[in-house]
């Protein structure tokens, strides 16, 4: 049997996708953390976030890599974090002012986001979405459950 601890149950913008709020930090840090939206990407293998989100958790680039985008190949810098998917809506100005269930996932592997967008700060990918269950629907939705 499978338990669901956690579902998001909510509408999307068709024209930008699923965007899930997250809290991103440096590994084992949970004093340090930034709540940022990520764009749901399952073409993505690895999650990634821009440099500004790093810079504002301390982190600093681990190695470079190559990722294969839309446009091509291109070198990018790799990142470990934690990221939190919440289950729950906080703000980015008091990001404990709410209780939420927040499921986290550490020490990842994340690569440079260099997207540029007010929408969003950077790919939920595979690495996490596969942890749980996802469903797009036709009606602008989706769920995801941990």
């Amino acid at each position: 049997a499978i338990i669901l601890m956690s579902i998001i149950s909510k509408q999307y913008d068709p024209a930008i996708g699923p965007i899930i709020q997250t809290t991103v930090s440096a590994p084992g840090n949970t004093s340090e953390v930034v709540v940022v939206n990520l764009l749901v990407d399952t073409g993505a293998t690895l999650s990634s976030i821009s440099r500004e989100v790093a810079d504002r958790i301390k982190i600093k680039s681990t190695s470079q890599t190559e990722i294969y985008t839309p446009s091509g190949i291109a070198q990018s810098q790799t990142y470990v974090c934690d990221i939190g998917v919440l289950f729950g809506e906080l703000s980015p100005e008091s990001p404990n002012a709410v209780q939420t269930n927040i499921v986290v996932f550490g020490n990842l592997s994340v690569i440079e986001f260099r997207g540029s967008t007010s929408n969003y700060s950077g790919l939920l990918g595979r690495d996490v979405i596969c942890k749980g269950y996802l469903h797009v629907g036709f009606d602008n939705r989706f769920q995801f459950a941990i």
